[in-house]
């Protein structure tokens, strides 16, 4: 792993890492206030439908609402329900998003803090001049050290592709609802 890094710049891969990083925070920051539109949206609708339903079930007491209003306001009812449902699955996958966002941010600082500790390793071996540091770093890298960050990294990088895998699962529903819902 370190014989990669003869053939990498420390400040383009680092820039690398941090732009990768600030791109997912930024997602973050938008994901967030949306999520909170919605949020605020779907109480507001919430609140709507209890009332409507409410009132229907004051119509419905009263024994001289037409069975025709009863119907129409009932077919409402189901209506909103459904549009609720709707809205409710999407704040789901909305909230889902961010968290995963969230989880992704997380995993990248572990892939770039565990490339800053490989790097300094790398820059302690290849120090020039008599000093025995790069020795024993060397040693240390060969009894396990190197081990543990090649663990820490690959494991980090595998929670990178899960939390950028569960962000793509959820927008891809969040359009699949879009789409579906303009074209009924």
């Amino acid at each position: 792993m370190l014989h990669s890094l003869d053939r990498m710049s420390r400040p383009e891969h680092m820039a690398g890492l941090a732009h990768e990083l600030q791109k997912i925070r930024n997602q973050v920051a938008e994901l967030g206030p949306v999520g909170d539109i919605h949020q605020a949206s779907f109480d507001k609708n919430v609140a709507e439908f209890a009332s409507k339903v409410d009132n229907y079930h004051d119509l419905k007491a009263q024994e001289l609402t037409p069975r025709e209003t009863l119907a129409a306001h009932r077919a409402e009812l189901l209506f909103l329900e459904r549009e609720l449902e709707g809205e409710e699955r999407e704040l789901r996958y909305i909230r889902r998003a961010e968290e995963y966002y969230k989880r992704w941010v997380m995993s990248l600082s572990d892939v770039r803090d565990t490339y800053t500790q490989i790097w300094d390793v790398y820059d302690s071996m290849t120090k020039p001049g008599p000093s025995s540091a790069p020795v024993r770093v060397k040693e240390l890298w060969d009894i396990g050290y190197g081990v543990q960050l090649h663990t820490a990294l690959k494991e980090a990088r595998a929670k990178v592709v899960e939390a950028n895998a569960e962000v793509n699962n959820c927008l891809g529903h969040l359009r699949e609802d879009s789409d579906s819902s303009g074209s009924d």
